[in-house]
């Protein structure tokens, strides 16, 4: 398959398809940019923020939070009282509102109360705090305070905008992946919603189902609140049973090396517990205010938040043996150049258990290495496609959405095709390392 082979989803996916710029009858669109901001302003008195030192703007890559004065490191940039959250208990007790839809305590029972037995293994705690999120947004005034959460609706991204993570894609789309694992994750997440809560995939069930978008791009409102869950929930605190779906910090955009880190204390003023965000270095006015999403693998972020990220790379050298694969900092060219950093096999394969696990099946370094580059080969074999046929679709992509209006979405596509491009690039650069340290081990090669 070539890039060409995929146009018809250019057409379908990218904004001048004028499906996608027009919303049903019946709900308004989502807020234009300066609306927007005077509508976080607004909820942000709906919550009674203690520290509010962040507005909304535009960010390094999207919208997302922007200092507005100078910050001192260890200074509180935001705090959000907990109150004000939607938070879940593993067990699947939800708080954070006052009251449910008739639907969803017909077809998923009173939110506040714990799953009995060992249903929380099935419906888990993602599942539960999306439906919490479903109730929140309705537009039934059930959030605490209503009038935050019924806002706060329009500041997320409408079904069909993102995130745009494999949960959420369109069948036909998945296999542009080009990632098998997570084609199937998707699709029994997808299947699993089916059968334990059908009534809750009805496009009419929610007003986010209703928010635009092409109906074959459409997915359904309770996969729009769990991606929101996924992309954008926390821990609460140190007790890692609980979590919560936090308003105002889950605009802040990722950074490997953020500016700030969230924690929960209870706040010396407003007497109340709160999640804070604090800064870690000094942030001038108008600087951009990042958090760390995590340091999982390239996969793992894209499911979760739409983007791959830069972390080692998971890979299956057999049925029983997954490891982590950094690149190394230098890339090693093709035709063995020795000007490039030295390395050995410590240095790209993360950690002693992995290194442990290798020994199993391969107890020296040069059966190690060669196992890996087998699996790395492996890997490439089955993509249908080539670096330079994503380069050449992705830069059509890109021409596309340059000629389309500022705040338009340019669809999923291109973060796909960017995702297995970013992929492919670093698998290449650890197939050349461990090539060369494979030739380095046994000068006979």
């Amino acid at each position: 398959k070539t890039f060409r082979d995929l146009l018809p989803f250019v057409w379908l996916f990218c904004p001048t398809s004028a499906l996608l710029q027009q919303p049903r009858a019946g709900f308004t669109a989502l807020p234009l940019a300066n609306s927007q901001q005077q509508l976080f302003r607004d909820l942000a008195g709906h919550a009674r923020l203690p520290d509010l030192n962040v507005d909304l703007g535009k960010g390094v890559s999207s919208r997302g939070l922007i200092a507005n004065r100078d910050l001192r490191i260890g200074e509180t940039v935001l705090a959000v009282p907990i109150e004000a959250c939607l938070c879940v208990q593993r067990r699947g007790s939800v708080s954070g509102l006052q009251g449910q839809t008739d639907l969803t305590m017909e077809v998923a029972g009173d939110l506040r109360e714990e799953l009995p037995g060992d249903a929380w293994r099935t419906i888990t705690w993602d599942i539960r705090l999306a439906l919490g999120l479903l109730e929140a947004t309705s537009g039934n005034n059930l959030g605490t305070p209503g009038e935050l959460w019924d806002g706060y609706f329009h500041l997320l991204p409408p079904l069909h905008r993102g995130p745009h993570i494999p949960l959420v894609l369109p069948p036909a789309l998945l296999p542009e992946l080009q990632d098998l694992e997570l084609t199937r994750r998707a699709e029994r997440m997808s299947a699993l919603l089916q059968d334990i809560l059908p009534e809750c995939t009805d496009p009419f069930c929610h007003p986010a189902g209703a928010n635009g978008g092409p109906p074959r791009m459409q997915s359904s409102p309770l996969h729009w609140a769990l991606a929101q869950v996924w992309s954008r929930s926390f821990t609460c605190g140190d007790d890692i049973d609980s979590f919560a779906f936090v308003p105002f910090f889950d605009l802040a955009n990722h950074k490997d090396i953020p500016n700030t880190n969230f924690t929960t204390e209870i706040h010396p003023e407003a007497g109340v517990e709160c999640f804070v965000l604090k800064a870690l270095q000094d942030i001038g006015a108008g600087e951009e205010v990042t958090i760390c999403y995590g340091s999982h693998d390239p996969a793992r972020m894209f499911e979760l938040y739409g983007f791959g990220g830069n972390g080692p790379m998971k890979v299956r050298v057999n049925d029983d043996t997954v490891i982590h694969l950094r690149p190394p900092l230098d890339d090693v060219t093709d035709d063995g150049d020795d000007d490039a950093a030295p390395v050995t096999l410590e240095d790209m394969v993360c950690g002693a258990g992995d290194l442990r696990a290798l020994a199993v099946d391969s107890p020296s370094n040069e059966a190690s290495c060669d196992l890996i580059l087998d699996a790395l080969e492996d890997i490439a074999s089955a993509w249908p496609t080539t670096i330079e046929e994503d380069e050449e679709l992705l830069t059509v992509l890109q021409e596309q959405s340059s000629k389309s209006p500022e705040d338009d979405d340019e669809g999923p596509l291109p973060s796909i095709v960017q995702f297995r491009l970013d992929r492919k690039v670093r698998h290449g650069r650890l197939s050349r390392a461990f090539r060369k340290l494979s030739t380095d081990m046994d000068p006979k090669l």
